[in-house]
């Protein structure tokens, strides 16, 4: 088997549980909580349910079809930006609004969500992120809004797409089944899905209304086993070209140039792409993970190379009935070559046309701690009752260690190396739901985004249906 063309053919593809599915399935598009992750993982891993654990929001399958309409009115609070979110939704600020409705007739969804922002002292909007419709034809769905995207199987970060930035409008296609192929050709690939997008991002950057493309294929050819491969790319914008036909040459590769080609001014687009694996282990009712993401800055033969890293390990045990405990430690490094002797500084993240990088309003689109980087995570949660859940996730990391104050990193514009406590407590009652957390840095920066040693956010929210 050519693998080169395995994974060329599944990138370029843009075609086109005791845990109750059925009743929670409309939580997928944007549950994107520690909880919630580690519900669906362990019922995965149990062989309770069929789908991706590492494609967030999960799938919505198309052959489970419930009428459902509800309303959430909620008000987050904080006291400074001076912490990371790992794998949970994005810290707004004030009051906020979502109203969902969902076809079982008609294979529909539709939601409706504003939330609060301030940008600076004098720039407040409110904003519809999370805010999407998409019908389901077939196999697949179909959707346009602006949801937020994790790729990978990290707990605390994703190199190639996270939560951290907020998410831009756009178009996505997905495949809403997960049964094998049928063909003896590729029914080894196991259970399978697919997903693109594209997506504008702001105009207030060096090229306005620059596109950022992406595709990701999962599979598992083995029950314990669970792959993905994954492409992104930042390319078009006004002034630069952005025809069909430099679009097929961004998919097949055709775009990579020395310094000195004269052609350079051409080249379609700012790529990254790559793999992860994960593999779990099943022992008397505890799961046992382990993963692993790189995903390369560069190409070579074709292939991504010059790779950032990221390897982490999980165990996942029930306590009592409705509780759940998951442990997880997690590694990354994100400057190039970063695992190997041939590192590279200021270059992850970066390219030469498109100078804002891979980011969007000035947020990483991958990794949290955007470029040169490295990070030790331990973080623990556990799901005490149906009603009450608790997480400690303990930090160290050392921000922008290549120093590069003249660009690049977002999050420290200089070296910082800071070691953060992160503490969470979830409380529901009937409708209502509090969340309180605290973040306490041991370092801090002025021109850092961790620029307050101690910061508490709150969170209260009310399900109207």
């Amino acid at each position: 088997m050519n693998f080169k063309i395995l994974f060329t053919a599944c990138l370029y593809w843009p075609c086109f549980y005791s845990i109750d599915v059925a009743a929670n399935e409309w939580q997928s598009i944007n549950d994107l909580s520690f909880s919630a992750r580690a519900a669906h993982d362990y019922a995965s891993a149990q062989q309770q349910i069929q789908m991706p654990t590492t494609v967030w929001p999960r799938p919505m399958q198309s052959d489970i079809k419930v009428a459902r309409s509800s309303a959430a009115l909620w008000w987050d609070a904080r006291s400074s930006d001076a912490f990371f979110s790992g794998f949970e939704p994005r810290a707004t600020e004030g009051p906020g609004l979502r109203l969902q409705h969902q076809g079982q007739q008609y294979d529909y969804r539709l939601q409706l969500q504003l939330g609060y922002v301030t940008a600076d002292e004098d720039d407040t909007q409110w904003i519809a992120d999370e805010s999407f419709a998409d019908v389901g034809l077939g196999n697949w769905r179909i959707g346009a809004g602006a949801v937020s995207r994790w790729w990978g199987p990290g707990w605390d970060s994703s190199l190639i797409l996270s939560n951290t930035a907020r998410p831009a409008p756009g178009f996505y296609v997905e495949r809403g089944v997960f049964t094998p192929f049928e063909t003896p050709w590729l029914s080894w690939l196991g259970p399978w899905h697919v997903v693109t997008f594209m997506s504008q991002l702001e105009s207030d950057r060096d090229f306005a209304h620059t596109l950022l493309w992406g595709a990701r294929l999962t599979f598992k050819p083995i029950d314990a086993l669970e792959i993905g491969l994954s492409r992104s790319a930042l390319w078009g914008g006004d002034g630069r070209p952005q025809s069909l036909s430099v679009f097929k040459d961004l998919l097949i590769g055709d775009d990579n140039f020395s310094a000195d080609q004269p052609g350079k001014s051409t080249e379609p687009g700012d790529q990254l792409g790559g793999f992860d694996l994960k593999y779990s282990y099943v022992k008397n009712q505890h799961v046992y993970a382990c993963y692993t993401q790189f995903i390369g800055e560069d190409e070579a033969g074709g292939l991504p190379s010059g790779f950032l890293g990221l390897a982490g390990c999980s165990w996942q045990t029930p306590w009592q009935a409705a509780q759940l405990s998951t442990v997880f430690v997690e590694f990354s490094n994100t400057a190039m070559g970063g695992w190997t002797s041939n590192q590279e500084v200021g270059v992850a993240y970066e390219h030469s046309i498109y100078r804002d990088g891979y980011r969007y309003r000035d947020q990483p689109i991958g990794s949290q701690y955007d470029r040169d980087t490295k990070s030790a995570v331990i973080g623990w949660l556990l799901q005490a009752s149906a009603q009450r859940s608790y997480r400690v996730v303990v930090r160290n990391i050392d921000l922008n260690f290549g120093n590069q104050a003249s660009s690049g990193n977002h999050v420290a514009a200089s070296a910082l190396n800071t070691q953060q406590l992160d503490l969470a407590l979830t409380q529901n009652w009937k409708n209502y739901r509090a969340e309180l957390g605290y973040v306490y840095n041991t370092d801090i920066a002025s021109d850092a985004l961790i620029d307050a040693h101690s910061t508490w956010l709150a969170k209260l929210s009310w399900a109207l249906d």
